[in-house]
């Protein structure tokens, strides 16, 4: 019998963590349903050994070793080996509840046209934190899935379950991404028109790690706002907004809806609206293009944004803010369009 859950690791250099993350994984509620695919990328240390010790408590092990390659690629391997009907990343360093798992397939059982499910986390200071998990520790709540959060955000936290047919619909993760591939696979969900699911718990807990691949260097931020701009730059956003990208009134309403939604970017683990000055300036230059009567306005209020002094600054967004507050008067129906659930 297949089963039902393929949980896969990537593993590189991480000997320690890995037995803490497996030794773990054993005590998930339904891992007897569950496979677990450990892809070890050209490690230095002796994860080998650590998966042979332990096939005595985790008869549903399987190991291979391969040449180095990057995250992504090897959860591309993974994947081509998985028989569950979902499939999990799991990482080293980091831990889920005891009924992650079991949380996550009665979700997606629940929901059968959901792709992708994602839950909150805590942000661990330490690696492999074991529930209970203190309350001083920063919690990060997710909202309800809207396609728009795609163009801003990785909305998945480090734990993505898929329901594997979709997974591999999409291809797999982009295996030349070293550590935005799971923010890049997002955009293809919505490109596709897929849906994804939030779970309002923490399930995970996110070690830290200040020289894991997203923290270690800006390589990874780098990438990051690569791959967003070009998402924003291909995306038809009749994927993003119910809108008729034929009618110019429905176009301009969408560039400026994605204006305000920019000024005011919610980004689930900061206090504070995030504003992305630039991505606004953007959009209501799109709007402007569509319409001689708002045209003129809107090219002013872009200078007066650009005369304050650099895009980003809180000076810009004060003014862009206080400035378009009429804007809204002029979409359709008087209000921003409403974001596709």
């Amino acid at each position: 019998m297949n089963p039902n859950v393929s949980i896969v690791i990537s593993t590189f250099n991480s000997e320690s963590w890995l037995r803490a993350c497996l030794q773990q994984l054993s005590s998930q509620t339904i891992i007897e349903k569950c496979e677990i695919i450990v892809i070890d990328s050209g490690s230095e240390q002796n994860e080998s050994y650590v998966c042979r010790e332990l096939l005595s408590v985790l008869s549903c092990l399987a190991y291979e070793r391969t040449a180095r390659e990057t995250l992504y690629a090897a959860w591309n391997r993974g994947l081509a080996k998985a028989r569950g009907r979902y499939f999990v990343n799991v990482n080293t360093d980091d831990a889920l509840a005891p009924d992650a798992l079991e949380c996550f397939v009665r979700a997606m059982d629940n929901n059968l046209d959901v792709a992708l499910a994602y839950a909150d986390c805590v942000w661990s200071p330490t690696p492999n934190a074991s529930p209970p998990w203190p309350d001083s520790w920063k919690r990060v709540r997710y909202t309800p899935y809207a396609a728009e959060m795609a163009l801003f955000y990785c909305f998945t936290s480090c734990t993505q379950f898929w329901r594997t047919s979709a997974l591999k619909g999409l291809g797999g993760f982009d295996p030349e991404l070293k550590a935005a591939g799971d923010f890049e696979i997002l955009g293809r969900v919505v490109s596709c028109g897929m849906k994804a699911l939030h779970i309002p718990r923490p399930l995970t807990a996110f070690y830290q790690n200040t020289k894991g691949i997203s923290q270690a260097s800006s390589a990874a931020n780098d990438e990051f706002l690569s791959v967003r701009s070009r998402f924003r730059r291909e995306v038809d956003l009749a994927k993003v907004f119910p809108v008729n990208m034929s009618d110019q009134i429905d176009r301009r309403g969408a560039h400026l809806t994605l204006a305000l939604r920019s000024l005011k970017a919610h980004i689930p683990w900061h206090d504070e609206p995030v504003p992305d000055v630039d991505y606004a300036v953007e959009n209501l230059l799109a709007a402007a293009g569509l319409s001689s009567s708002l045209r003129g306005a809107l090219l002013k209020l872009s200078a007066s944004m650009v005369a304050r002094g650099a895009l980003g600054n809180a000076a810009c967004h004060r003014a862009a803010r206080m400035l378009l507050s009429p804007i809204g008067l002029l979409l359709l129906h008087g209000k921003p369009l409403a974001a596709e659930q």
